[in-house]
């Protein structure tokens, strides 16, 4: 791709490709990107194209959707999506835009037999075709079997569903072949949510997303709920080009002074007391486990400076017996929100800074490889031959 494909500023397009060039260099020497990767209006929409309707998507548990008919609607950056459970067993997305004149015709989430425009009453199944649309029998050619709304690629992995808008995307298997074998020891395919926390921010979504695997910030920023036994001299990364990466290191549970409710996953019972891992799968996903819970962050692009973050915290099945679980549980929600706490004021911060005209990128530390390691695939996928 050219610059002159890409409709930036000209201020923008001016510094470019040095700017990627100072980003892409050996990390130790490296400075962190420009500003205007954060606050171009120009730029967030060609994520858009580049990223969001390309790459594979997390966007809900399967337990959201455990029953026939259970259904969901979502917004990935101004596009409105269902996925439905139909009654054959499958998980279906499709977009929730009526084959007619383009309105949703599913609203938040519930149990439906099927999904009805408010406007005409052109009425779809749970699979997306179309199964009435009132006065429409002598239109000529009109083929009631062959509409449907637009179907998305869905898929399944570990208990979480994945959608794409690309009708070229590899199987998701594929896309996440080596990342998904790193994280198997987690057994997310045999937890449940215990919660889910929505979090509307005023920031650029690549600032929380990057926070969400930063693990530099852990000591200062956290250092009163469980940064303090946190020793980065241990932790050792393993980055992938394409910008997925895994670390393994120590660190007690995720509750105050290190407790754990649960004890360990049964799964990671041969694991020591602070086992601990953390993981980044572009675009926008991250995964924190502990020996008892694992925490997974979406981020959301809403507009160039407002995100959406959704965090779930899973369990392992067998502790929902429990017969005081919803108070357990809401232990861990209760500290997992002052945890966010903390990181949404840094985030918040962190986009006014980035703002600023006199806002000049700083080096980074090697503890960043992730973020380091996530910047770059990011540039080579939005300005691929720019960057390379």
């Amino acid at each position: 791709m050219d610059l002159t494909d890409i409709t930036l500023s000209p201020a923008i397009t001016e510094t470019l490709a040095r700017d990627i060039a100072a980003t892409k260099a050996p990390i130790s020497r490296a400075r962190h990107a420009p500003g205007y990767i954060y606050t171009s209006p120009d730029i967030y929409k060609l994520e858009k194209d580049k990223i969001f309707m390309k790459d594979w998507l997390c966007v809900a548990r399967v337990e959201e959707l455990e029953n026939v008919g259970d259904f969901m609607t979502f917004e990935v950056m101004n596009e409105p999506i269902i996925i439905a459970h139909a009654a054959n067993g499958s998980i279906n997305a499709f977009r929730n835009s009526c084959a007619h004149r383009g309105l949703v015709v599913a609203k938040g989430s519930g149990n439906a037999k099927t999904f009805s425009c408010e406007y005409h009453g052109w009425s779809y199944d749970l699979t997306g075709h179309l199964v009435g649309a009132p006065y429409m029998d002598k239109v000529q050619d009109f083929d009631l079997a062959g509409c449907r709304l637009a179907p998305l690629g869905c898929d399944i992995w570990a208990g979480w569903i994945f959608v794409t808008f690309n009708d070229r995307a590899s199987a998701l298997a594929d896309d996440i072949a080596g990342w998904d074998e790193e994280f198997a020891v987690l057994g997310m395919g045999k937890c449940r949510s215990g919660f889910k926390q929505v979090w509307d921010l005023p920031c650029n979504w690549k600032i929380m997303d990057e926070n969400n695997h930063d693990l530099y910030h852990i000591q200062a920023t956290h250092a009163d709920t469980f940064g303090a036994g946190i020793t980065n001299e241990e932790m050792g990364f393993n980055l992938h080009e394409d910008g997925r990466f895994s670390a393994f290191y120590h660190d007690p549970p995720l509750l105050p002074e290190g407790s754990t409710q649960f004890g360990a996953m049964p799964w990671l019972k041969d694991k020591p007391y602070d086992f601990a891992c953390l993981g980044h799968l572009p675009p926008n996903l991250v995964i924190v486990a502990r020996i008892d819970t694992v925490v997974v962050a979406i981020t959301w692009p809403v507009a160039v400076n407002r995100t959406k973050l959704i965090a779930y915290q899973l369990f392992a099945e067998e502790v929902f017996q429990r017969p005081n679980i919803n108070d357990e549980l809401k232990v861990h929600d209760d500290f997992l929100r002052v945890i966010l706490n903390e990181d949404t004021g840094i985030v918040v911060d962190t986009h006014r800074a980035v703002s600023q005209e006199s806002y000049v990128p700083g080096p980074f530390s090697r503890i960043e490889a992730s973020i380091y390691q996530c910047i770059r695939q990011y540039l080579d996928k939005m300005f691929d031959d720019i960057s390379r």
